[in-house]
């Protein structure tokens, strides 16, 4: 790493090294901020550090930024003891700034096969990089690192003892530095031989051993540096010590100058973790015991973060020690906003202090199980919840405790256990009327993906119980599920309604209720209504809110519903990358459940891109995430199947996908808001499957739906659309056409023209159905939607439409790009950051990212500087 460093350094890259160790779990993303330092401003970072989610894009903005000026290369070592916060930013840093001239080099040990490092990292690797995995120093390459090292070839004997090395190049490094300055090396006739042939069976003990030939003032520094554990002042090691700085001074120059500390900026640290192992593991169990005491008094002293002063009381804290119980409860409170995870093993420590009577237990496992649940260990949260129930938690603990669960697992996508939860929490009559209204609410939302009926209810209960005991919170939310209930029925005008209640109690409200974002229903209740400009407005302005707040877990939602809103409006490139870019948040917060609409949606639009193989690549997807006991709506998973299946020409299939969403005809017709076009595409797989009287079913449940909301002319056009093609009635196609004729969904218009264009044809009027089929193939062009394309022009030939091939011409390569990526072009070329253009442009950075891969991918090229050359030649579109 080092020689890497070395040569990026020489080609005039700026090079960026940091080290994690042990103790940095206890200071989210320090190795990282560390190394960053001196390279760019990070003053601006520090109020904000609990926002984990702008952090990280902050950082990624700052890095960026650096990076037009100088090409970056990121050098972090010993990443197995990288905290979850760092894991977390790497993950999503890594693939941000995979269009902009930045290197990482990353190196860490072989860690155990559960771990979220190793996961992140191999990710990592697979997606946007390589693995080098290190091996053993053959017996040449030993003999050439003996040479290297002593400046000689090394006799038979000495290689000999090297062999037992194992081929570790850290163990043969200190073995033979160590022989040699312990002057047992002797050189004759050029040849560098061993006097001494015993070899320490083990590094800890050749450690031992090196350790042992250092004066005492020496060794007890180090014995101070190994139990903080962290690059060090001398200042705190004195302080450990019960010494002045002034006495630490020549036993750190004497540790130094044996190659034990090296010096980092104005602070120590041991040159090798194994180095720092084999001391600690070299000092007595009381000695340990005795430094980690004083080592809290340090680290307070010195302001540190109490989450550093947990981690030695850990160590030693005994059961009904009250001090050190206070000191985990403050540092887990530090860490819940940034390492959830952290936070979560901090209070199940805490727990094991506490006595079984401990006024205080109570309350903190309830905060133990959110924590848990909140960082994905649902197990674990379940666990600790049953046992506290068990154990005769006092019954207002109880249902506080439940509502945690509850809000969790609804996260997580496990709704029928937030239901089970739910119901248990208001079986208890201790529960007070605050704490139910937000149970029927988080209710509400559970029984949304199956059962209408009884989240309506649960939403009017947990409004009305809101309202009365002023908890907003329990008001917006059970409007926002009212409000959804309402779309899936099909009851238009209603789901805004309600939707713009709950917008209207979260701004008078503020706070936490704000958090709840109601504005996402409301643009996917003014989108159902093609109202597609306030429903942009909405989810920009939301958008921004939420990344501003720190609500990280909303923002796939709002990507989903951004991204649906421009498949309504054909705007499947925007299509894409928006869904890309709400995947790669879920993916990255955990929000399994959420991943799965965007993963439908992404899917639907490789149909009708032709891209089958990533039409199914996504529903495989969606089968493994549903294989995790997730619970979603049909509209999310069965409707995605069922095109796949029909595009493959697969019409049994695709039927039977269908049939959880017949089932709930015609009381469920969410679908149909969401997606209009699905009308037709269901009636046209029902006669495809020989199902006649389900197909004029489907049209006759159209139809009622149009019906429910007159003046909505896309859902009175879809309804002649599928009644005409159920009944092979020429006259209700051409009906929906001109119903559809200035419709804002244009693949939905598209679809019609085709049918329309088929029946006319069949009745003899070739003229006529040519120019639907022209109009129908320019749609589909326009959107880029090529499965139609290809569809459209083979209908035309097959009734003897020959179009003249245009004439060839050199076309600019940016002709290819969309508009919206041609917006994140001339921005990127004009120097900003993938953040300044989200800025400008009104998107998330996750989404100009996606553009920006988009465009390599359509331009050949793999660099912003190579952007720059493409656009700077060719830009002739204005």
């Amino acid at each position: 790493m080092h020689e890497g460093a070395r040569e990026a350094a020489d080609s005039g890259v700026t090079v960026v090294s940091g080290r994690v160790t042990e103790l940095d779990a206890a200071a989210p993303l320090s190795p990282l901020l560390s190394a960053l330092r001196g390279h760019v401003d990070l003053g601006e970072l520090d109020p904000v550090a609990g926002n984990r989610y702008w952090l990280i894009n902050r950082l990624t903005e700052l890095i960026e930024a650096a990076a037009r000026i100088r090409p970056v290369l990121i050098v972090l070592d010993d990443l197995h003891w990288a905290d979850e916060l760092t894991v977390l930013a790497l993950r999503d840093m890594v693939p941000a700034l995979r269009t902009s001239p930045v290197g990482w080099l990353l190196a860490l040990r072989p860690l155990p096969r559960r771990s979220a490092v190793r996961d992140a990292l191999r990710w990592i690797a697979t997606e946007h990089g390589q693995q080098i995995h290190l091996g053993p120093l053959n017996q040449r390459e030993i003999a050439q690192v003996c040479q290297n090292i002593l400046g000689a070839p090394a006799s038979p004997e000495l290689l000999a003892l090297a062999d037992r090395s194992g081929g570790n190049p850290f163990l043969l490094e200190e073995l033979i530095t160590g022989l040699r300055s312990g002057d047992r090396i002797r050189f004759t006739g050029g040849v560098a031989t061993v006097e001494d042939g015993s070899l320490p069976p083990g590094f800890v003990v050749a450690a031992r051993r090196r350790l042992l030939e250092l004066p005492p003032p020496v060794r007890q520094l180090l014995d101070a540096a190994a139990v903080l554990g962290r690059p060090f002042s001398l200042h705190e090691a004195a302080a450990l010590l019960g010494k002045t700085a002034g006495d630490m001074v020549d036993p750190a120059a004497e540790a130094v100058t044996a190659c034990i500390l090296v010096e980092v900026g104005d602070e120590l640290m041991f040159r090798h973790d194994l180095l720092r192992d084999a001391t600690y593991r070299s000092l007595s169990a009381p000695v340990r015991q005795a430094l980690h005491r004083e080592a809290v008094d340090v680290v307070r002293m010195e302001g540190r973060p109490a989450v550093e002063a947990a981690q030695h009381l850990i160590r030693v804290a005994r059961k009904g020690d009250a001090q050190a119980a206070a000191v985990l409860h403050e540092a887990a409170t530090e860490l819940r906003a940034s390492a959830p995870s952290a936070a979560a093993d901090l209070l199940l420590h805490l727990l094991e202090l506490l006595e079984d009577d401990d006024e205080t237990r109570p309350a903190r496992i309830a905060e133990a199980v959110d924590a848990l649940a909140t960082a994905g260990r649902l197990a674990e949260a379940r666990t600790w919840g049953e046992r506290a129930l068990r154990s005769g938690i006092d019954l207002g603990t109880e249902g506080q405790l439940l509502l945690g669960l509850a809000e969790s697992y609804k996260h997580a996508g496990q709704n029928a256990v937030v239901v089970e939860l739910a119901d248990r929490a208001l079986a208890l009559s201790t529960v007070d009327d605050a704490v139910r209204s937000q149970l029927h609410a988080v209710r509400a939302h559970a029984l949304l993906v199956g059962d209408l009926s009884g989240a309506e209810s649960a939403a009017d209960q947990a409004v009305v119980l809101g309202a009365q005991e002023g908890m907003s919170t329990a008001v917006v939310f059970g409007n926002a599920a009212r409000s959804v209930a309402s779309r899936a029925r099909g009851h238009l005008d209603e789901a805004v309604r309600y939707a713009n209640d709950a917008v209207t109690e979260a701004g008078r409200a503020g706070g936490a209720t704000a958090h709840r974002h109601p504005g996402v229903w409301l643009g996917a209740a003014l989108a159902a209504q093609d109202r597609f400009d306030e429903a942009e407005e909405i989810y920009t302005h939301g958008q921004r809110t939420a990344e501003q707040l720190g609500t990280a877990w909303s923002l796939p939602l709002w990507h989903f519903y951004r991204a649906s809103l421009y498949f309504a409006q054909g705007r499947l490139s925007d299509v894409e990358a928006e869904g890309e870019a709400g995947l790669r948040v879920a993916e990255q917060l955990g929000a399994l459940q959420l991943s799965v609409p965007l993963a439908g949606l992404l899917g639907r639009v490789a149909v009708i891109r032709a891209q089958m193989p990533l039409a199914r690549d996504y529903l495989r997807r969606i089968q493994r995430t549903l294989a995790t006991g997730i619970t979603v709506a049909p509209e999310d998973a069965a409707w995605t199947n069922a095109v796949i299946q029909d595009a493959g020409g697969q019409a049994h299939a695709a039927y039977q996908a269908l049939a959880d969403l017949h089932s709930q005809l015609p009381e469920r017709v969410l679908v149909f808001c969401q997606d209009p076009g699905a009308v037709a595409a269901m009636v046209h797989i029902s006669k495809k499957a020989g199902q006649s009287a389900q197909a004029a079913a489907i049209a006759a449940v159209a139809l009622t739906l149009a019906e429910g909301n007159p003046g909505n002319r896309t859902l009175a056009g879809v309804a002649s659309h599928a009644e005409g093609i159920a009944h092979m009635d020429v006259k209700l196609l051409v009906e929906s056409v001109e119903l559809l004729e200035n419709s804002r969904r244009p693949l939905v218009r598209a679809s019609a023209l085709e049918d329309a264009a088929t029946a006319e044809h069949a009745a003899g009027r070739r003229g006529r159905a040519i120019e639907m089929l022209e109009i129908a193939l320019g749609i589909y062009t326009d959107c880029g939607a090529w499965q139609g394309q290809a569809r459209v022009e083979r209908h035309l030939r097959a009734i003897g439409v020959r179009r003249r091939a245009s004439s060839p011409v050199t076309a600019s390569p940016l002709a290819g790009l969309t508009q919206a990526e041609l917006r994140v072009v001339r921005l990127v070329v004009e120097g900003a950051t993938n953040r300044e253009v989200a800025r400008q442009l009104l998107l998330s950075p996750h989404t100009v990212d996606s553009h920006l891969r988009h465009v390599f991918a359509k331009l050949g090229i793999s660099s912003r500087v190579e952007l720059t050359r493409v656009f700077m030649a060719n830009a002739i579109i204005p």
